[in-house]
């Protein structure tokens, strides 16, 4: 997701971007946020940045309700 920053006057395109995933569990939906960036700081994410978050997120997916918050890994 693109998030425009509005004091920066610059769009969509020059502003943030959220990674997160939606998943519906038990007619339950779960948004898990991944990572969030400045377009200014970083382009775009690399392809092992891209594989790690797909891996911690199906890891939070197949225990949403049991997942270890505190151990998390943190990217960036």
């Amino acid at each position: 997701m693109r998030v425009r920053v509005p004091h920066l006057n610059l769009g969509k395109s020059g502003g943030y971007r959220l990674i997160y995933r939606r998943s519906i569990i038990d007619e339950i939906q779960y948004i898990v946020f991944l990572e969030i960036y400045f377009k200014g700081d970083k382009e775009d994410l690399s392809a092992s940045e891209y594989q790690r978050i797909v891996a911690e997120s199906e890891k939070i997916v197949t225990k949403i309700l049991d997942y270890d918050w505190v151990d998390a890994p943190r990217f960036g």
